[in-house]
């Protein structure tokens, strides 16, 4: 569609990727200028991926092609993305073989696999998994780990211009996760001295990297959070229904969200320049319905719900 009123139309069908119906979209993913968009494909129930570009405007697939992809997205970084790959399996191995040794590469759009650059490898480490993304500024990069004898992941960041990280959370025992940012304030969500999860930022430029509490535990869990604009949003579970919450960037509590009922939040996304923010409402009797959410007015308005 042209617009958020506008006419649908099809941009990508899986359907057609295969006559007896065994290839499955995974993910995909957009460039932040919206010239390009990234999926990946699934054969056959494998988790093994294959990943190709398409030209947005053309609506054309571009000759970009990545093999031997598997659990991973793919984070944009200006005219590429990372990606996390395994190395090529031996013959006969490829459903068989233990996961070991993943690496993080970046792929720039029009050149092939072969040369793309490796980002990121741990060899002390091989059954680790690692990622890569980016804030929605593509000012920061971040590094994720996952450890299979761990329950958390690790995570680092840096300006997309430096070369050094600098670590957030250095060990696997929490689950941490880089929210967002405004400027150069750095928002992370963790479990840590928190098991119902709490938010804290960070300043780029502070040598110390001091953590300034931004929400707190509360006695609710907090299911998740999100940076739009100069503000946060944050979702609980509270009496096994959703209750959202619009914060300053300091913590302070600008309001309550006015959802549409008792129920379920979920879906929550949007445009951090355009301030279009959606989600998505469940309840016993309201079957899966989309919401434009207006931050300022405090205000819903029913976006799209199933034909009934």
């Amino acid at each position: 569609m042209d617009s958020l009123k506008g006419e649908p139309r099809v941009f990508l069908d899986p359907n057609k990727f295969s006559e007896d119906g065994t290839i499955a979209l995974g993910n995909i993913s957009f460039s932040k200028d919206g010239k390009y968009a990234a999926y990946s494909t699934s054969t056959g129930g494998s988790d093994w991926r294959e990943v190709f570009v398409i030209d947005v405007l053309k609506n054309e697939k571009m000759t970009d092609y990545i093999q031997w992809v598997k659990f991973s997205g793919m984070s944009w970084l200006n005219d590429g993305f990372f990606y996390s790959r395994y190395p090529v399996p031996e013959e006969g191995d490829m459903l068989k073989a233990k996961n070991m040794n993943q690496m993080v590469y970046f792929h720039k759009i029009g050149t092939p696999q072969e040369e793309d650059v490796l980002i990121f490898r741990d060899d002390e480490n091989p059954e680790n998994m690692y990622f890569m993304g980016t804030t929605r500024d593509e000012h920061f990069v971040y590094r994720g780990g996952e450890s299979p004898n761990e329950k958390g992941s690790s995570l680092y960041y840096k300006k997309a211009q430096d070369v050094d990280y600098k670590a957030i959370e250095p060990s696997f025992k929490y689950e941490t996760s880089l929210i967002g940012n405004i400027g150069d304030t750095i928002f992370v969500i963790t479990n840590k001295d928190a098991p119902k999860y709490r938010v804290y930022a960070v300043l780029a430029n502070d040598p110390e990297q001091k953590q300034i509490p931004i929400i707190p535990e509360k006695e609710d869990v907090l299911q998740g959070c999100r940076v739009f604009g100069n503000y946060l949003i944050g979702y609980y579970l509270h009496n096994a229904s959703s209750q959202a919450f619009v914060y300053y960037p300091n913590g302070a509590l600008k309001h309550k969200i006015e959802l549409p009922g008792i129920g379920s939040l979920s879906g929550l996304n949007g445009d951090e320049e355009t301030m279009k923010i959606f989600y998505m409402f469940f309840s016993f009797t309201i079957p899966g319905v989309a919401y434009e959410y207006d931050i300022e007015a405090n205000k819903s308005t029913l976006y799209e719900k199933p034909d009934l």
